[in-house]
């Protein structure tokens, strides 16, 4: 006899229990639980599912309960609930526990339960019913604790969020001042070039100067006008070259005076530009404001923006110590991006054209 089989529904295949599952017998003699017939009689397919004989019914209640059936479930029940358990044995009857009364809160036997426990009042719940209440309420709690460690989980996923973000603004910053610190270091290797042309110049000056005095001394000693007149030529010649180089020095100085109150007042211009071999050189544009070319320093010779595929047409005034201003031009190609009004090039080629 295969015990599974026989408490088992043929039609859903749920155990036999005093509930929707509970057995009815067919005419025919087979059983199905309560929920499937009451499912067969609204179909109106009332044929039984084994032997496929018909019946009349129009409700379950004109179907018996299987007792037999339920009685042989009861003892497999007992002796399930009460095989391999770790429960003690009743020490007024020396039988296993199979029940518990919640009211008095004590494990019982048969015997107790006809005896002692036959009450309304009583509570009665098999070993079954019993430890499917403890592991409900031990499951809640573990839903409750695992909730309350998933919730904990997202929260360091959001701060471990919170700190990659912070990692990469404190990586930024680093690359700025990184970026900082070279433009303090390239300043300082040209200050010191202006140090030591500054220098040079004031030896050139200082050597102007004694030549001119020595001039000066020359006139004194003079005893002929012919003597005088040369003195005199040879100091205005002198006093000319001392006149240009003096200017020059000084023309050279006041725009070195006003780049260093430029670099105090952050004023300076963001476009680093410089000379070399007669041409103009556009260095590498840097992050931050070290060598980014000001939107308000940009003027369009159209007053439409250009084309994508026409490049970028601007220019912008220079100008250098003693020297009259002049027009730097540049038409930039490649690709437009940026979002809003905001907008760079990503240059394919720079050409530079310089108007006197």
């Amino acid at each position: 006899m295969n015990f599974k089989e026989d408490t088992e529904c043929i039609v859903c295949f749920s155990h036999f229990d005093g509930e929707e599952h509970r057995p009815r017998s067919l005419r025919c003699g087979h059983t199905i639980c309560t929920e499937c017939l009451e499912t067969a009689i609204r179909r109106q397919t009332k044929k039984c599912p084994n032997c496929r004989i018909l019946y009349s019914a129009d409700n379950v209640n004109e179907m018996p309960i299987n007792y037999n059936l339920e009685g042989v479930m009861k003892l497999l029940d007992i002796s399930k609930t009460s095989k391999g358990t770790d429960l003690p044995e009743c020490p007024e009857h020396q039988l296993k526990v199979t029940h518990r009364c919640s009211r008095h809160k004590a494990w019982v036997c048969q015997n107790c339960l006809k005896e002692d426990h036959s009450s309304d009042s009583c509570k009665i719940i098999t070993v079954t019913g019993e430890l499917k209440v403890k592991k409900s309420k031990q499951l809640d709690k573990s839903k409750s604790l695992l909730s309350s460690f998933e919730e904990t989980c997202h929260k360091v996923d959001d701060c471990k969020k919170q700190c990659k973000k912070q990692i990469k603004e404190c990586d930024l910053e680093i690359t700025r001042l990184e970026n900082e610190l070279q433009m303090k270091k390239d300043s300082k290797v040209q200050l010191e070039e202006q140090f030591a042309i500054l220098d040079q110049k004031l030896d050139n000056i200082k050597g102007k100067r004694s030549s001119y005095a020595q001039a000066v001394s020359s006139i004194k000693s003079s005893e002929t006008i012919r003597e005088v007149s040369e003195c005199s030529l040879k100091l205005q010649n002198e006093a000319e070259k001392l006149k240009s180089i003096s200017h020059e020095i000084q023309m050279e100085v006041e725009s070195m005076l006003q780049n260093f109150k430029f670099q105090d007042d952050h004023l300076l211009g963001y476009l680093k530009l410089s000379v070399q071999d007669g041409r103009t050189h556009l260095h590498v544009l840097q992050v931050h404001d070290t060598y980014t070319l000001s939107p308000d320093k940009l003027q369009y010779t159209d007053e439409t923006a250009p084309p994508l595929t026409d490049g970028l047409v601007t220019f912008f005034d220079m100008a250098w110590p003693w020297q009259e201003p002049r027009k730097v031009i540049l038409r930039c190609s490649g690709t437009l991006c940026g979002p809003g009004r905001t907008y760079s090039w990503q240059l394919a080629s720079v050409d530079l054209h310089i108007k006197a």
